[in-house]
């Protein structure tokens, strides 16, 4: 998940390896990777030439508690130049997706598909 660029055990292999395929990386925004204490990580890996997105949109959809369709909608509408990934964990809202993750609410693409899936 976002242990290879957020846990210091990992991120001198991820990018050994990104160089050693010539391959793009997943890259947090630079204000993720500061609050995880890795503030030129984006910079350290543009250095060697490394390509990842410009934005990539994961946290956002935390504090969504409502229509979650519009909100990717909105995401998607209100793009910026350059090029942006989308970190989606769509799910149906069934007993195990309850039982596996608090963030199950948010998944399904809003509250009315959801009793639609439900049924």
């Amino acid at each position: 998940m976002g242990t290879l660029q957020l846990d210091p055990r990992y991120v001198e292999t991820y990018l050994r390896l990104a160089i050693e395929f010539d391959l793009p990386v997943r890259m947090a925004s630079r204000e993720t990777l500061a609050r995880h204490g890795f503030p030129q990580l984006r910079e350290q890996f543009a250095a060697k030439g490394i390509l990842f997105p410009d934005y990539f949109v994961y946290e956002e959809l935390k504090d969504e508690k409502n229509d979650v369709k519009r909100f990717w909608l909105d995401i998607v509408r209100n793009l910026k130049p350059g090029v942006t990934e989308l970190y989606i964990h769509a799910g149906l809202p069934t007993e195990e997706l309850k039982a596996i993750t608090g963030s199950w609410s948010t998944r399904p693409g809003s509250s009315k598909s959801s009793l639609m899936m439900q049924r």
